[in-house]
């Protein structure tokens, strides 16, 4: 009987994201959490969905002295790369900035 390897490949599964409220002039700081599938690499990025150049390629958003036009939709997307292109799962959270 000839034994053959089977290969399981799994994406990996971010953790839930909640509402952030923050003031004005102040710094944003979000991680990113997620078990990670099979490969276990896991890559992070955050995106917002009313700017499609807004991209940051770490587990960790940082705004600084954030502006009220921060306000919005990030989505933080973890990704690793399966037998047959990446595998991802992403978690989306709602920023609002409120005034000084």
């Amino acid at each position: 009987m000839r034994k053959r390897n089977i290969l399981f490949t799994d994406p990996p599964t971010v953790s839930p994201l909640n509402t952030k409220r923050i003031i004005e002039g102040n710094n944003l700081s979000v991680a990113c959490h997620a078990e990670p599938g099979n490969p276990n690499t896991t890559n992070f990025f955050w995106t917002k969905s009313t700017d499609s150049k807004f991209r940051v390629n770490e587990s960790i958003l940082r705004i600084a002295e954030i502006k009220r036009a921060s306000s919005g939709n990030y989505t933080c997307t973890a990704e690793n790369v399966l037998a047959n292109g990446p595998g991802t799962h992403s978690q989306s959270m709602i920023v609002n900035v409120l005034c000084k």
